[in-house]
């Protein structure tokens, strides 16, 4: 499910959607706006800009129509549902992202654009499905190069596990680069070592971690290596898509599990962080639902 605003940023999150399609070939694709308003009077159309002599839905639809015509040429290969509805914008994607049983929600993440937006952040942490987010300005697709951060726990594991998915299935050759942010916990003075010596031991201990990791993923997994950073700002948002630009990494994947209601309706803090930080980075938040599934499966439900 895309959902689109009218706004500039609709011609970012079409051309890179009509990319990533070409390469996974899905079978449906939901195109989902909502409006405030669906029964305005010529003066509010006139003033918005809208045809006076079509209903709202039926005007918008040409819009996104034309915008298809123009960013997303797939549409000829693909069976695509345009839903355009009324209610309050994060509300209502929630509700349709529920009702059409979406297993991926793609949204455009804005920085300087302006029209109306739904803030990510409202949507991420409640949405059952797993969410990506496209910036504005990313020209085209593109998919070679990965950058997966890691602090080896189960949200960890269902990230690497979709990119060695995405490695798998992709004919093109893709890195997947693992980035593991440190900090020196809190009291570490009193152990009477430097904070290089006390950085060497979480070192240690992490490449012991990354090692059962590894074995936990299977063979596939077995030319994985990864990076290590001793963060020092506190801002660990800033220092992951500082590495991840540095790698020209195409994509940014995180995990959130959702095995329970509960868990569907949480997300660790420094994903929070992520979808916050202004990136120019796409970024895929993978929802685990019932059973584990890959990045094309979900999208032949889209």
């Amino acid at each position: 499910m895309i959902a689109v605003d009218l706004s500039e940023m609709d011609k970012y999150l079409l051309t890179y959607i009509n990319g990533l399609c070409q390469l996974i070939k899905p079978t449906k694709v939901y195109i989902l706006n909502i409006q405030k308003n669906l029964d305005l009077d010529a003066e509010e159309k006139t003033l918005l800009g809208y045809a006076n002599n079509l209903p709202v839905d039926e005007y918008v639809q040409s819009k996104i129509n034309s915008n298809l015509e123009s960013y997303f040429t797939y549409k000829n290969q693909v069976e695509v549902e345009i839903e355009v509805v009324e209610g309050k914008p994060a509300e209502e994607v929630l509700r349709w992202a529920d009702i059409k049983k979406t297993d991926l929600l793609v949204m455009g993440r804005k920085a300087s654009l302006t029209g109306q937006g739904i803030m990510p952040q409202e949507i991420a942490s409640k949405v059952k499905c797993s969410i990506l987010l496209v910036p504005e300005n990313v020209a085209k697709f593109s998919l070679t190069n990965v950058f997966v951060p890691i602090n080896f726990n189960e949200e960890t594991k269902l990230a690497l596990e979709e990119a060695l998915y995405i490695q798998k299935e992709t004919s093109q050759v893709l890195d997947i680069n693992c980035h593991y942010v440190f900090e020196l916990p809190l009291g570490h003075e009193k152990s009477g070592k430097t904070d290089q010596e006390f950085a060497d031991i979480l070192n240690i201990n992490a490449a012991k971690k990354f090692k059962k990791l590894k074995l936990d993923l299977g063979s596939e997994a077995s030319q994985l290596d990864y990076s290590t950073e001793l963060l020092k700002d506190g801002n660990i948002a800033k220092a992951l898509n500082v590495k991840a630009i540095e790698l020209k990494s195409d994509l940014i994947i995180m995990g959130a599990k959702c095995k329970t209601l509960a868990a569907q309706l949480f997300l660790g803090n420094t994903t929070k962080k992520m979808i916050i930080n202004d990136s120019s980075i796409p970024l895929l938040i993978i929802k685990e639902k019932n059973e584990t599934f890959g990045f094309w499966d979900f999208f032949n439900k889209l």
